[in-house]
This record gives C-alpha cells, structure tokens and sequence, in this order.
C-alpha cells in the first residue's frame, strides 16, 4: 500500500516566505517521480533570509490516494553539516 502511496504523491511547490510581510524569498518548482525519494532538492537562499524575524514554509502537494498519517521531514544543511532538523505530523 505505501508503494502505491508513494508512486501517487506529488511535490507541486515548495516555498518560503518572510513570515511577517509574506514576500517570497525562495520558490522551487514542481518536484516530481522517483527523484522525490532520492535526491535531496538543494536551494540556494538569498542573503535576506538571514534578516527575517519569521520565516514561513509552503509545501504544496497533491496525492492520487488517501494518506491518513503524513510526516514531513525537513533538514537543512549548511555546507554538508545539519544545522536545523523538523519533524511534522499530519
């Protein structure tokens, strides 16, 4: 079942924002078929990231079947070290 999950889901965008005025500060675009499930999606953040307060995160997917429990996890790397991991449950 989760095989038939997976082959469904898509990652349609991801993007993150200046958490107060909600100005995009980095969009990526449709991420879609195997390479979801094996390659890391590397992004180069603009300097101004650095100056926010508050930082939003988007991640817009579709999915062809039900999922009743979804966790997203996020790690971000700073020059190959993790620096921030989070876990979210849906």
């Amino acid at each position: 079942c989760h095989a038939k999950i997976a082959k469904g889901f898509f990652i349609n965008s991801m993007n993150m924002r200046d958490g107060r005025t909600g100005e995009f500060l980095w969009e990526s675009g449709s991420w879609v078929g195997e390479k979801i499930w094996i390659n890391e999606l590397k992004a180069t953040l603009p300097t101004a990231i650095l100056e926010c307060d508050v930082i939003s995160r988007e991640l817009i997917f579709s999915t062809e079947r039900e999922i009743s429990h979804l966790k997203l996890m996020q790690r971000v790397k700073l020059h190959g070290s993790c620096v921030e991991e989070w876990s979210f449950d849906f």
